[in-house]
C-alpha cells in the first residue's frame, strides 16, 4: 500500500503513476470510476490507454455528469475509443462523485487507485490531490484485507448497476441538447475560468486572497507568467446563484416571493425562442397554480415585465404580453433584443425546460428563472399545488406553485 500526494512541481502526479503502471504489462483490465473529465484531463493518458488497449486490453469508463463537471469533448473521446458508461442519480441531492481507477491482470496482479482526483488535468496533473494506491498480487489472494476490499468494490459496482447508461451517440446528444454536458469553450465563457493574474476588484474578497500564498510560477507549470498572482479560485465572484446550472437546490435557496413553475414541452410555432400559453388554462383550471398570474374576471388582462435569472442575461429583462386575439401570454426572446442567440446561452432554447416565475416586490414585474425539464418531479414534491394545463395550446404541461419558507 502507498499513499501518495501531489501538491508542488517536485512531486511525480498521478498522471505519471498511471501511465507507468498502463504500460506495463501487469494488467489485462482497467476500469475507471471518476466524477469529471475534461479532455486535457483524459489526453495525459489516452495515448497509453489505446496502446494497452491495441494489445488487448479491456478498458471501461464509468463518468458522472452532474454539476457540469464532464464535458462534450471528454465524452467524444471516450465514445469514440471505449466502452463507456453514464452514471445519473434523479434526486436532486445526490451526486457521482468516485475517483476510482482500478486495473486487473492475469496473475492476479490487482492496483487499485482511491482518492481525490478527477479525470481532468487538474485532478492528475496540477492540483493538490490525494490518493492511495493499493497493490496486490497471488500472495495476498484469500488475507482478510484483499477479501474486504474486494467485497467492497464488487458492492459497489453492483450498485451501479442500475443507475447507469451505456453511452451512446443518441445519449450524447441528448446531453447536450437539455444542456447537462457542454463544451470546454462554453464552460470556460459560463464560470469565468480565465485566468488572467489580475487582482479582484472587490476589495473584501481583495483583502482576503491577500491572507494566501500564491502558487510560484516555475518553468514547469502552464501559466506563461513571472509576475501576477493567479486566483484560480475566483469563478465569477461578482455573481450571485449560478442558476444556469439547472440545480433544483440552487434556484429553491435564491427564491423569495411565491413562485408558479410550468413545462414548456413543444416550441411555439417551432421557434425555440418563443413560449406560449393559454389564459384559458388558468381560467378553466378555476383556483388552479395558473390563476397566479390570471383574474378570470378581469377581460383586460396586462402585460407583465421578466428580469432574466439566466446565465449571461442576468441585467437584461423581457416582457411577456398578452395577445388578445388568441386570450394566450407570449414570452420571446429575439437575437436582437438579447444581442446573442439564446441558444448559445441556454442549449436548444426554450423546449423543453421548465420556466419558475417569482413574484417581486415591484408591480407586475418577475424574476424569471429556466431549467431543464427532467426535474418536473422534484419540483411537484416541493409544490404546495400542482396540476396538468389541459388547453388548445398545449395539454399536459405540468405546473405548480412554491411557497418558498
Amino acid at each position: 500500500m502507498e499513499t501518495y500526494f501531489q501538491y508542488n512541481n517536485n512531486c511525480d502526479s498521478l498522471e505519471t503513476q498511471l501511465k507507468e503502471e498502463i504500460n506495463s504489462n501487469n494488467y489485462t483490465e482497467i476500469s475507471l470510476y471518476v466524477a469529471f473529465s475534461n479532455s486535457k484531463g483524459l489526453k495525459t493518458i489516452l495515448d497509453s490507454l489505446l496502446k494497452f488497449k491495441n494489445r488487448g486490453g479491456i478498458v471501461k469508463f464509468y463518468c458522472g455528469v452532474d454539476l457540469l463537471g464532464t464535458t462534450k469533448e471528454a465524452l467524444e473521446i471516450l465514445h469514440k475509443n471505449f466502452e463507456t458508461y453514464i452514471i445519473h442519480v434523479r434526486k436532486i441531492n445526490i451526486v457521482f462523485h468516485p475517483k476510482l481507477y482500478i486495473m486487473n491482470g492475469d496473475s492476479n496482479n490487482k492496483l487499485i487507485v482511491i482518492g481525490s482526483s478527477n479525470l481532468t488535468y487538474g485532478g492528475l496533473s496540477s492540483n493538490f490531490e490525494t490518493s492511495l494506491i493499493l497493490k496486490y498480487d497471488a500472495t495476498d489472494i484469500g488475507t482478510s484485507n484483499y477479501n474486504n476490499v474486494i467485497n467492497q468494490i464488487n458492492n459497489f459496482e453492483n450498485y451501479l448497476s442500475k443507475y447507469r447508461q451505456l453511452l451512446t451517440q443518441d445519449l450524447l446528444d441528448l446531453m447536450i441538447n437539455v444542456g447537462i454536458v457542454i463544451s470546454e469553450h462554453e464552460k470556460s465563457k459560463r464560470f469565468n475560468l480565465s485566468i488572467t493574474g489580475s487582482k479582484p476588484q472587490n476589495t473584501a474578497l481583495e483583502s482576503f486572497c491577500e491572507k494566501f500564498t500564491s502558487f510560484p510560477n516555475t518553468a514547469n507549470n502552464n501559466y506563461n507568467s513571472e509576475s501576477k498572482e493567479i486566483y484560480p479560485f475566483l469563478i465569477n465572484v461578482s455573481r450571485k446563484k449560478h442558476t444556469h446550472k439547472y440545480e433544483v437546490k440552487e434556484v429553491l435557496h435564491e427564491l423569495k416571493g411565491q413562485s408558479l413553475w410550468i413545462q414548456t414541452l413543444r416550441a411555439s410555432g417551432g421557434c425555440t425562442n418563443i413560449f406560449d400559453f393559454s389564459v384559458e388554462a388558468g381560467i378553466n383550471g378555476g383556483d388552479s397554480a395558473l390563476s397566479f398570474f390570471f383574474d378570470p374576471n378581469n377581460q383586460n388582462q396586462k402585460n407583465y415585465n421578466l428580469k432574466l435569472k439566466l446565465f449571461g442575461l442576468e441585467k437584461q429583462s423581457t416582457t411577456m404580453y398578452y395577445a388578445k386575439a388568441r386570450n394566450m401570454y407570449r414570452i420571446s426572446f429575439s437575437t436582437k433584443q438579447l444581442k446573442v442567440n439564446l441558444n448559445r446561452i441556454l442549449p436548444g432554447g426554450l423546449p423543453d425546460k421548465i420556466l419558475i416565475f417569482e413574484k417581486t416586490e415591484i408591480a407586475d414585474t418577475y424574476n424569471l428563472y429556466i431549467m431543464r425539464d427532467s426535474y418536473v418531479q422534484d419540483l411537484k414534491n416541493i409544490s404546495t399545488s400542482s396540476d396538468t394545463t389541459n388547453s388548445r395550446a398545449v395539454t399536459g404541461r405540468e405546473y405548480g406553485l412554491i411557497y418558498p419558507q
